[in-house]
């Protein structure tokens, strides 16, 4: 967990669930990325799910989900299988969709 008013920077590998809630600036890998409406990443960010109720910019690749929150922002490169955007979230960007289970 990347806690509120955290600031990191560099390349971050987490098992199992992410959840940040400060800022990254760099790359974040894990089985399940979630940023909290305080939350944003800078860089690349991948999983097989990710939730967004903060900013993603650069690039993200979701291999199974991604939902962007109402209050979520998603910009850059994206790279999803299925994908939800709920009323008053955003996303603007490349967008490639894989085949389920990439």
């Amino acid at each position: 967990m990347v806690g509120e008013g955290v600031f990191m920077k560099g390349s971050i590998k987490v098992p199992g669930l992410a959840t940040v809630d400060g800022k990254i600036d760099g790359d974040i890998s894990a089985d399940t990325i979630y940023v909290t409406a305080n939350g944003s990443i800078n860089g690349t960010t991948t999983a097989d799910h990710i939730r967004v109720g903060g900013v993603l910019t650069e690039t993200t690749v979701s291999n199974k989900s991604l939902v962007i929150e109402s209050v979520g922002v998603v910009t850059g490169s994206i790279t999803y299988s299925e994908m939800e955007i709920k009323k008053g979230g955003s996303m603007q960007g490349n967008l490639m969709k894989v085949k389920k289970g990439y």
